[in-house]
């Protein structure tokens, strides 16, 4: 009995022992897997600091340029932001150089926009955290866009944020020409999307027209043309050339994609994309004009002579290979080309650009300046197919609502946003500009020798400072009719004059 009330002792102190143990270890594992939580707490909490872009751990230099410039020259000038400054100094500092607005509490047609060389818009104080020393910035005034820079003569990149229709190909562009702005761009389509534009438009082309709302046939374009506006092939190459231009994609922006067949001896004469009658706000460099800013033109098929796109009034530009399956035509061809460049004289100058057709290839021209004017430079031509016949197509891109028309060709005019719609819906945002408002361009002409300060009286009387006039110096500014300004000395900050704009005042004079 003694002895087996000793084991029955002995097996229960070892039992007793063992959970000791087992608790211990659990103990232990639970100490070692708090330290390890707190330190990955720790690191975390220290990764999501350092690696945030909320604020600048210094000052940092920029340089400000015109919209599509980079040349360090009077196109470009050098700011500098501490840690200090965010998103509204650099603002006000654009605004002393750039015919900008630096408050984005007026209309969007004046306000100060910047964006990154890579043609992304900066819109928060995080967004400056990303930029280095010697950063080029566009400043883009209002409602204009962001233009690629052309940087030099055979310049090559890859624009980030725009897919690629091809694995493993990226899109690429390159600079053709300065003025007009015409690049080359590679792997734009793919062989699928080409063959289904062509065969999407086999039994659909018509007569190619020419200008618009009251269209007509001209013998100055001879080609048939066919339109694809919503399928999916063509919806996905609009995005991607909205997206290489970095504009959102807008229906009452473009054109959808037209297809275009040239037979041999057809060709479209010089002319532009951009159009000079037809609607009441065609002038793009005016608050709520519209026409067409950018031109994608796609080859969708060799041509084995001539058909090339001709720019007459580049002078200075790069040369594009010659891919065609003739690259030295026999004597009897080469008049033949002569014989059909007659047409179209300017084919045959030497030192104009002249893009030759080739499968997959495209083109991107601008028809504005980066301030919205009208660019005559980019007037181009269809030269005359040679030998063989040619496959192209098109998407345009507008720089506002492009017009609407009735049946009868009239110009419909787009709401203003008045009268008892804008009081059940609301009046228009601060982002739409229309024609048929009472905006006004105006010039302050500072002829003291000293500088002054502009200010926007604002609905509730405030004064919101607008920018420094410096002596003899000019402000242009987008204004509404019944908006009062006034005009204080940048030392003193005394007021020199205040006035109230009316519908027939052009320019301002501070005596």
């Amino acid at each position: 009995m003694g002895s087996e009330a000793e084991d029955k002792i002995s097996s229960r102190r070892q039992r007793n022992l063992q959970r000791g143990y087992v608790s211990l270890l659990i103990l232990c594992a639970l100490f070692v897997s708090g330290i390890a939580a707190f330190h990955f707490l720790w690191g975390w909490h220290h990764l999501i600091q350092f690696t945030t872009p909320s604020v600048r751990v210094g000052n940092v230099a920029l340089y400000l340029c015109a919209s599509g410039e980079t040349h360090l020259d009077s196109a470009c000038h050098p700011v500098g932001l501490d840690v200090a400054h965010g998103l509204a100094d650099l603002k006000n500092i654009a605004a002393e150089r750039h015919s900008c607005i630096a408050t984005d509490d007026a209309d969007i047609s004046t306000e100060c926009r910047f964006f990154d060389q890579d043609g992304l818009e900066i819109t928060k104080d995080a967004d400056l955290s990303l930029l280095t020393n010697g950063t080029r910035l566009a400043v883009v005034k209002g409602d204009n866009h962001f233009f690629w820079p052309t940087v030099k003569i055979g310049h090559r990149w890859r624009p980030k944020h725009v897919v690629s229709p091809i694995p493993d190909k990226p899109i690429e562009m390159e600079t053709l020409s300065e003025s007009p702005r015409v690049f080359l761009i590679d792997n734009f389509l793919t062989e699928e999307e080409i063959t289904y534009l062509v065969e999407h438009a086999q039994g659909r082309l018509e007569r190619s027209h020419v200008g618009i709302g009251k269209e007509t046939f001209h013998n100055q374009r001879t080609s048939k043309t066919a339109w694809d506006t919503g399928s999916k092939i063509s919806m996905g190459i609009q995005h991607r050339g909205y997206d290489l231009v970095r504009m959102p994609w807008d229906k009452s922006t473009t054109d959808a994609v037209q297809v275009i067949r040239y037979e041999k001896g057809q060709m479209y004469l010089l002319h532009t994309d951009y159009f000079k009658v037809g609607y009441a706000n065609l002038d793009s460099s005016q608050p709520g004009g519209t026409n067409r800013i950018v031109t994608i033109f796609m080859y969708l098929s060799d041509v084995d002579a001539g058909g090339g796109t001709l720019f007459p009034h580049s002078k200075h530009h790069g040369e594009v290979q010659d891919d065609r399956v003739i690259l030295n035509p026999p004597a009897n061809l080469e008049k033949e080309i002569h014989e059909e460049n007659k047409k179209m004289a300017q084919c045959n100058l030497a030192d104009a650009l002249q893009v030759h057709p080739k499968r997959g290839r495209a083109i991107l021209f601008y028809n504005q300046l980066p301030d919205g004017t009208l660019d005559i430079k980019a007037e181009h031509g269809g030269c005359p197919v040679a030998e063989g016949h040619k496959w192209a197509a098109n998407v345009w891109i507008w720089n506002r609502k492009r017009p609407r028309f009735g049946s009868g060709g009239k110009q419909i005019k787009r709401s203003s946003g008045k009268g008892w719609g804008s009081w059940l819906w609301g009046s228009k945002s601060k982002h739409t500009t229309h024609a048929e408002s009472l905006e006004l361009k105006i010039e302050f002409s500072n002829e003291r020798s000293t500088a002054v300060e502009v200010f926007w009286v604002k609905p509730d009387a405030t004064e919101q400072r607008f920018g420094v006039i410096g002596p003899n110096g000019k402000l242009p500014m987008n204004t509404f009719s019944g908006h009062t300004w006034v005009i204080r000395d940048a030392a003193t900050h005394k007021k020199i004059k205040a006035v109230t704009m009316k519908v027939d005042q052009t320019a301002i004079s501070i005596l």
